[in-house]
């Protein structure tokens, strides 16, 4: 579990986490952030090659999914924005995207 680590979503570093998933705690859930191929069930995303990167995992739940939205910044959304086509959330590192999307951005 890696507690108080926090990474750059830089292209470079999401294929990191795309070949080896990462472990990581915020505010007492422990999460898993893995490879994901998942495609917004809305066309409009398809067009617009909106597609998962990456989603956060909290026990058998994704919590979020997380796709390119520059080579340094990633969108994250919540399952049902992504699934629902709402903006998700832009932001240069992960543990600002999961408290964002968990709702407890300070």
């Amino acid at each position: 579990m890696v507690i108080g680590v926090d990474y750059l979503m830089t292209d470079d570093q999401v294929q990191r986490i795309r070949e080896e998933p990462v472990h990581v705690a915020y505010r007492g859930l422990a999460l898993v952030v893995q490879a994901s191929g998942r495609v917004s069930r809305l066309e409009q995303f398809e067009r617009y090659d909106r597609h998962a990167e990456l989603e956060v995992v909290h026990g058998d739940d994704v919590v979020a999914y997380i796709a390119r939205d520059s080579e340094d910044q990633r969108l994250f959304f919540t399952a049902r924005m992504f699934d629902v086509g709402l903006l998700g959330w832009g932001t240069r590192t992960l543990m600002d995207g999961i408290a964002a999307v968990l709702g407890e951005r300070e």
